[in-house]
């Protein structure tokens, strides 16, 4: 196993409340990720469900959890990994509804759309939309093809969504 330089030993060791590892690509931040999760149990006595870990790919963390898990296994040490967050924002904050669903006003077979699923959405209803005055703007003149209207609008309502755009301020003009 590779010695960690000084930095990273700091990040490996830091104990108190949240650290956020940046830096490029090659340097040491899975590395640096795996030593300070390993640490956490080993010498501080993290439970799984005390540690969360939050990457911005699938890949990034299934590599994690790869890493993390052979890393324990080496060291002999018993901790069960499904119960620790780890992995995206968002397949951490959909693990976070469905586990505590009875909080929130979701029904038990709820579903998540993905990018293709909230455009057919939009797709499917576009003669709903084209009621709203001057939709034109947003999602392009009705003679366009139905499909590129459904992908501008889906994208105006993510940036609207996104950027918490004030209401008030998009009815007095067009982005």
């Amino acid at each position: 196993m590779a010695s960690p330089n000084q930095s990273q030993q700091s990040a490996i060791n830091a104990t108190d409340g949240p650290v956020l590892i940046i830096a490029g690509p090659g340097s040491g931040k899975t590395f640096t990720l795996v030593e300070r999760i390993v640490n956490l149990i080993q010498n501080q006595g993290a439970t799984p469900e005390t540690l969360l870990v939050v990457t911005f790919t699938d890949k990034a963390a299934r590599e994690l959890t790869t890493r993390v898990s052979n890393r324990l296994l080496e060291l002999r040490i018993s901790f069960n990994l499904n119960e620790m967050y780890l992995g995206t924002f968002h397949s951490i904050c959909l693990r976070l509804l469905k586990d505590h669903r009875e909080f929130t006003r979701l029904k038990r077979n709820f579903a998540l759309f993905d990018q293709f699923d909230q455009q057919y959405f939009i797709y499917q209803r576009l003669r709903e939309f084209d009621e709203i005055d001057d939709i034109e703007l947003v999602a392009g003149k009705v003679t366009a093809g139905r499909w590129y209207r459904a992908t501008q609008l889906m994208k105006y309502l993510n940036k609207v969504g996104e950027e918490a755009l004030d209401i008030e301020a998009l009815k007095t003009r067009a982005l």
